[in-house]
């Protein structure tokens, strides 16, 4: 019979505010750290984890909107870069019927993503390629 233990501690936290019609602001947080043993043998370490995502909106005088996002992860089981990074920005006009979205996606052109997670007594690790920065205009039409 196999016989673990686990410590776990989380936070989370979710902000919304529109101080004014032309601003909106918006968070999310987590904060986690979590630890397994097994009877026997060494504690492995804590595994650390926190999340960032915000976001900014906001309307300048001519009707356009500008738009940032910014998610960032850290977790201090990763190898090298423990902080992943990432930004978005778009501006959007819209005029009668048509709606024009310039955007810009991964800003700092990062190019991968590592996760890790620690389970009962599994340690695992994803990396991932993710797409390089990109810059795209979107034009729509409304047609009623």
């Amino acid at each position: 019979m196999l016989r673990y233990s686990g410590n776990s501690i989380g936070v989370n936290a979710d902000i919304s505010l529109t101080p004014f019609k032309w601003l909106g602001v918006s968070y999310q947080g987590n904060y986690s750290q979590s630890a397994t043993q097994q009877k026997g043998y060494d504690r492995f370490p804590w595994l650390r984890t926190v999340t960032n995502k915000a976001s900014l909106d906001f309307t300048i005088p001519g009707g356009v909107t500008l738009t940032t996002s910014l998610y960032h992860y850290y977790n201090n089981f990763n190898d090298g870069y423990k902080s992943f990074l990432l930004l978005n920005a778009e501006a959007k006009y819209t005029i009668k019927r048509f709606s024009f979205t310039l955007s810009c996606d991964n800003l700092l052109n990062r190019r991968s993503y590592v996760y890790s997670s620690l389970s009962a007594l599994t340690e695992s690790k994803a990396i991932y390629n993710i797409r390089p920065r990109s810059v795209l205009l979107k034009i729509r039409f409304r047609i009623f």
